[in-house]
């Protein structure tokens, strides 16, 4: 998660598990909030079919993140970067 750098969203509805320890969840998203400037974290309230549930909701949450201006200076460089395992 700490080397994604492409715009990120996630949408988490209220009343849903997130399928993991909850703690782990939160050091999950607080490691793509830290290293990554373009992630979005957004909870809409509902439960696990919130995305049709209220889908006019999700629909704009999803529209305002794509219609964002993100910053890709950079992005040349990172591309160029090599990494090895």
């Amino acid at each position: 998660m700490s080397c994604i750098d492409c715009p990120q969203l996630v949408v988490k509805a209220t009343d849903s598990p997130t399928y993991m320890a909850e703690d782990v969840a939160a050091r999950i998203v607080k490691v793509m909030k830290n290293n990554n400037p373009d992630f979005v974290y957004h909870s809409v309230e509902g439960g696990h079919h919130v995305h049709m549930d209220k889908a006019d909701e999700v629909a704009a949450v999803v529209a305002e993140f794509i219609n964002r201006p993100f910053d890709n200076s950079g992005t040349e460089e990172k591309e160029n970067m090599k990494f090895s395992m």
